[in-house]
């Protein structure tokens, strides 16, 4: 298995693409919560790579093939949810109108 390599200032520049993409709405939308979004990000890698879980699903499909060079015939249909605590935990009405707990928080989620 390869993996994808670029320079710096190509990956920096696949960087802003992928957050242009995720964020770019939201960020016009609301300048000020996003400098505080990437202040935080900006303090250590953990915090970078949480806050960006859209650069991950990039990097999975760089290649074209829809899972980049991560994943497999094996590995492919795996529902990911980046951002699961018990806070993401609740309850809400189905379509039904039963009362469901279950995870009520996927902006971090993404099917492959």
């Amino acid at each position: 298995m390869s993996v994808h390599q670029t320079s710096g200032e190509a990956r920096g520049e696949e960087i802003l693409a992928v957050f242009d993409t995720a964020f770019g709405e939201l960020l016009a939308a609301d300048p000020a919560a996003f400098r505080v979004k990437f202040r935080k990000m900006a303090a250590s890698a953990f915090a970078f790579y949480r806050g960006t879980a859209c650069l991950f699903y990039a990097d999975l499909q760089r290649d074209g093939r829809g899972g980049g060079p991560y994943l497999d015939d094996r590995t492919s249909r795996v529902w990911i949810h980046g951002d699961l605590h018990a806070e993401n935990f609740g309850t809400y009405m189905d379509a039904g109108g039963r009362l469901v707990f279950n995870v009520n928080d996927f902006d971090e989620s993404n099917v492959s």
